[in-house]
C-alpha cells in the first residue's frame, strides 16, 4: 500500500511540476481570423449599396465615409455595430448622388481614431462625426496586405 501511495504522490508532483514550468509567454494562442476581401457594389435593382467581406469575428461594425481617407473626410457615419454575418446593405445610399467609402471592423481590429476634438453639438446625429483632418485613414490589414476603405467601381 505504501508503494502505491508513493507512486501516486510522485505522479501528482510530476504533473504539477510540469504545469508550473509552463509560462504564459510559452503558450501558443492562434490569431483570430482577419477581415479580408472587402467589396462594395451598387445594387442595379435598387438604390442600395451592398458591402461584403470574409473572415473576422462577429459582431462586425460597418463605417461609411464621404472620402477615401476617413480622417480627412467631411463626414463619417457608423452604420451598424451589431452585424453577425458577412454582408451589410446600406439602404438607399445611392439616393445621396455621391460616392461613399466603407470599412468593416470587429473587436479584434486595430483601434482607429478619426477625429480628436471638441464634442459635436448634441442636436446632431450621434452616429455621425465630422473629422478635423488629422485622424487615421481607416486602413486595416488582411494578412500582410492593406485593407483600405473601399467604394464601388
Amino acid at each position: 500500500m505504501r508503494f502505491g501511495s508513493a507512486i501516486a504522490v510522485l505522479i501528482l508532483l510530476t504533473g504539477l511540476g510540469s504545469a508550473l514550468g509552463t509560462h504564459a509567454d510559452e503558450i501558443v494562442v492562434p490569431l483570430p481570423p482577419q477581415i479580408c476581401n472587402l467589396s462594395v457594389t451598387r445594387d442595379p435593382n435598387s438604390d442600395d449599396v451592398i458591402v461584403r467581406w470574409s473572415g473576422g469575428t462577429p459582431p462586425f461594425s460597418v463605417v461609411r465615409s464621404d472620402g477615401p481617407c476617413f480622417g480627412k473626410a467631411n463626414e463619417i457615419k457608423y452604420l451598424s455595430d451589431k452585424i453577425s454575418g458577412h454582408r451589410y446593405i446600406d439602404r438607399h445610399a445611392q439616393r445621396a448622388k455621391r460616392r461613399f467609402w466603407y470599412q468593416v471592423y470587429d473587436d479584434n481590429s486595430d483601434t482607429q481614431v478619426f477625429s480628436i476634438g471638441p464634442a459635436e453639438p448634441e442636436r446632431g446625429d450621434p452616429t455621425v462625426i465630422h473629422p478635423n483632418g488629422s485622424g487615421d485613414c481607416g486602413d486595416a490589414q488582411c494578412g500582410d496586405r492593406p485593407r483600405n476603405p473601399t467604394s464601388w467601381k
